[in-house]
């Protein structure tokens, strides 16, 4: 004979319950309702119609960037506290973290409305782009053109960078009778002009990436195009569930992935800023079909302080093209746009191993001490540690904030 015994719960549910179920419910969508309402007309300046503008006329996407880049500015000013590795510095970090999640706070509606599969197409259907200068660059990196509106023209032969124009940069790191590729061409300056404050629309292989030269945003450098050889060269067809782009920027690598290697259940946009958060969906949106932009997300991560935090998502493999010019003592660098700093690399490389098995990552030789104190201190954190040269270019160095300080 055998005693088992049960727990039986009943559930008494009255017609008014589940009318005050359903009230609640209504209040919750009217109040997330108003609050993307403020978000949009925040975020269209030109029509300022709120949640109407889903259905009214459709708005530039240059001005859509104005009101992100100011609070981007507000984010910049904070890093060099965040990035901070001195053990001293603990209770300013922490001050300054605190302070990003009330800025960025008040655009968590627009984060949210950008996630919502339902909704954000409509929202991004707004939006057209409508590029000054085109940039187009040959699958085997050997030409660049560009063009503006057919007005003026520059190729450029085996290109050493995306802008190869040295004009700003001082004499002295300059190699004599050099010319400028770039002003040779563009004798009235109109390639210059639409490059330095236009909205350029960069097309490789297939994808067009909408870009403006702005202190948070940097376009597909040559680094980048570079790292999309080795996409293509040793990441094989395979089904990838889950793919993190760390510092996405435009959005350039993790979109080239997803467009060039199958559908996936899930790629994953993150940046520290905004402006990139913003423009990596926007990029998505216009690159992928809509099956595959369903599986994009958007995440505002410092590094990968979020998805440690969060301790949920893991990734088949993690994409990172992160700054890599050291602030060589100079923190104020660090505040001057996001191409400086190497905390993104190093955080990538030590802790990447807590969400994935695979990380890719370029860096540049400046940067060769962070880089190799990072692998020192993942390889006493991981019982294996593998690291694989897949590919060396030698580029110029091009950074004009660090040439011409004169503390560096």
């Amino acid at each position: 004979m055998t005693v088992n015994t049960y727990i039986i719960t009943y559930m008494r549910y009255s017609v008014m319950s589940s009318v005050i179920e359903w009230f609640i419910h209504i209040l919750t969508l009217i109040e997330l309702m108003l609050k993307i309402h403020r978000v949009l007309k925040i975020f269209n300046p030109p029509l300022r119609y709120g949640i109407l503008s889903l259905f009214h006329n459709r708005v530039e996407l240059s001005q859509v960037y104005e009101p992100i880049k100011s609070a981007d500015e507000k984010l910049l000013i904070l890093r060099p506290c965040i990035n901070m590795s001195n053990k001293f510095d603990t209770a300013l970090r922490k001050s300054a973290s605190d302070l990003l999640t009330t800025v960025r706070g008040k655009y968590y509606n627009l984060l949210r409305l950008m996630n919502m599969k339902k909704i954000r197409g409509l929202y991004l259907n707004r939006i057209y782009a409508k590029p000054i200068l085109t940039v187009s660059v040959k699958r085997d990196l050997n030409q660049i053109n560009f063009d503006v509106l057919g007005e003026a023209k520059v190729t450029l032969d085996n290109p050493t960078l995306l802008w190869e124009c040295h004009c700003n940069v001082p004499r002295k790191y300059v190699r004599s009778k050099l010319p400028c590729r770039i002003y040779t061409q563009d004798t009235n300056y109109k390639i210059t002009n639409a490059f330095r404050t236009g909205l350029v629309e960069i097309e490789y292989n297939g994808l067009k990436i909408y870009w403006k030269n702005l202190r948070t945003l940097w376009p597909p450098s040559i680094d980048s195009l570079y790292f999309a050889h080795v996409i293509d060269k040793h990441i094989p067809s395979k089904r990838l569930r889950s793919v993190l782009d760390l510092g996405s920027g435009t959005g350039f690598l993790g979109i080239y992935l997803f467009n060039k290697k199958g559908i996936m259940n899930k790629l994953v946009l993150s940046d520290l800023f905004l402006l990139p958060l913003f423009s990596s969906l926007y990029n998505a949106y216009i690159n992928l079909n809509p099956d595959l932009f369903r599986s994009v997300k958007i995440t505002a991560s410092n590094g990968l302080d979020y998805f440690i935090e969060q301790n949920k998502d893991k990734f088949d493999l993690i994409l990172c093209a992160p700054p890599y010019l050291p602030h060589l003592g100079v923190h104020s660098i660090l505040s001057l746009d996001a191409v400086s700093g190497t905390y993104l690399m190093e955080d990538a490389i030590v802790r990447a191993g807590m969400l994935s098995d695979s990380l890719i990552i370029c860096y540049s030789s400046l940067a060769e001490p962070e880089f190799k104190k990072a692998i020192d201190k993942a390889r006493e954190m991981y019982s294996k540690l593998d690291v694989t040269d897949l590919y060396e270019v030698e580029v110029p160095f091009r950074v004009l904030h660090a040439l011409s300080n004169e503390d560096i």
